[in-house]
Parts: C-alpha cells; structure tokens; sequence
C-alpha cells in the first residue's frame, strides 16, 4: 500500500484514495448513473444494488489498511452521504 494511504481530503483539489478492494463497487456505481442517464432504470437499480453489497467490504478494507494506531474514523456507509452533499 502507498504511504500514507488513505490521506484525508481536507480540500477540493485533494486525491482520493480508493482500496482496491473498492474497484468493483466504484464501476457499478459510476455504471448505474450511466444506466440512468440513458433510461435504463431496471439495469440501474441492479446495479446500486450490487454497488451497496460491496459498500461493507471497502470499509472493512479501511479499517485494515488504517490499523488500530493511525486515529480517526474509517469510512461507512453513511459518510457516502455527507459526501454527496447530504447528511
């Protein structure tokens, strides 16, 4: 893993780092806006949904790329949202 992974974004032009563990989960979501984008409504909701069975395995993958020393919280689910803008 690169050091320091999974630096904190503290400013808009910041990186954000994504555990390979997450690739998946990434392409469905990104996939699904597509799907929705053209009217494919069915493909796009199966795709959110294989989007949030991957959502645990990314934090999981957080938690141990961070480890029990490095402080702070480690992504969920939930900070999708605050991340969007929303709470």
């Amino acid at each position: 893993m690169p050091q320091g992974f999974q630096q904190p974004v503290t400013q808009a032009a910041d990186p954000v780092d994504c555990p390979e563990s997450g690739y998946q989960t990434l392409i469905m979501e990104i996939s699904s806006q597509v799907k929705y984008v053209k009217n494919f409504y069915n493909e796009a909701d199966a795709m959110v949904g294989a989007a949030k069975t991957g959502y645990a395995g990314i934090t999981q993958a957080a938690i141990s790329a961070r480890g029990p020393s490095s402080g702070g919280q480690p992504p969920s689910y939930d900070d999708v949202q605050k991340a969007r803008g929303g709470m």
